[in-house]
């Protein structure tokens, strides 16, 4: 009879036991899942927010009157590029004139008085073909942009020729009087600050053609980084709870 009742006991001790043990498969199994469906919902919302990074980045409004307004107010080079063209053309629109009223005097032979005014003549206008072609299309980040740099550094590089041949017209006089020297100088300030905006032309397109290809790089490994990370940190995640499982079971 005592041994019958010890059979029963320990029938019913392995019966709670296995009814425990499957308790605990299941418990086990459902926080898998779960833990699992959570680090895949992390994951992917992780990429959608990088793929939406990325199209945000790729399609973002090049037109600069669409974009937000500098809060800085900082200068806009672009203006001050095109205010630095009209001082040329300016310039070369005064010297012009102190040419014609000095020119009376015999102050040049008239053979250079005339090659070096022609000059200044082609080289003002050559400007302000440039100051047209910016007119034409003010806004600095449009596809057609790059084609019209070139084309206004031609006008400003023809302008710097027309200034040169000037000062060397002037070089061939003999007798050099106090006005040919000031109008020599006046036509040198002029070349310097011509070739200045050439310059900045030419140098500022491939500053920002070299800024955009390394910043669009810098982007490209943030985002992957951090798509990265996070992965990263899911999978330490399943990692540590399938140890806290593996721990106390």
């Amino acid at each position: 009879m005592k041994s019958a009742n010890n059979n029963t006991t320990n029938l019913l001790e392995k019966q709670d036991h296995e009814i425990l043990s499957k308790i605990l498969q299941r418990k086990n199994i459902t926080t898998f899942f779960i833990t699992f469906f959570i680090s895949i919902t992390l994951i992917i919302s992780s990429l959608i927010f990088y793929l939406v990074h990325d199209i945000s980045s790729k399609y973002s409004p090049i037109n600069p009157v669409l974009q937000t307004p500098n809060p800085d107010n900082k200068p806009d080079p672009n203006q001050a590029f095109i205010l630095s063209l009209q001082t040329s053309a300016q310039q070369l629109e005064n010297i012009t004139s102190f040419i014609s009223i000095n020119g009376a005097d015999d102050m040049v032979p008239s053979a250079a008085f005339k090659n070096c005014s022609n000059s200044l003549r082609h080289g003002s206008g050559r400007i302000r073909n440039a100051l047209t072609t910016i007119r034409v299309n003010p806004l600095l980040e449009t596809p057609s942009y790059s084609e019209q740099r070139f084309e206004m550094a031609g006008s400003i590089y023809a302008a710097e020729e027309d200034l040169e041949t000037c000062v060397g017209d002037l070089g061939k006089v003999e007798m050099e009087s106090t006005a040919v020297i000031e109008l020599r100088m006046k036509v040198l300030d002029a070349l310097v600050h011509l070739r200045s905006r050439g310059d900045f032309l030419v140098y500022s397109d491939e500053y920002k053609v070299t800024h955009s290809l390394w910043s669009d790089i810098a982007d490209e490994i943030s985002n992957y980084l951090f798509v990265v990370l996070v992965c990263c940190l899911q999978l330490m995640f399943i990692f540590f709870l399938f140890w806290t499982i593996c721990r106390f079971n």
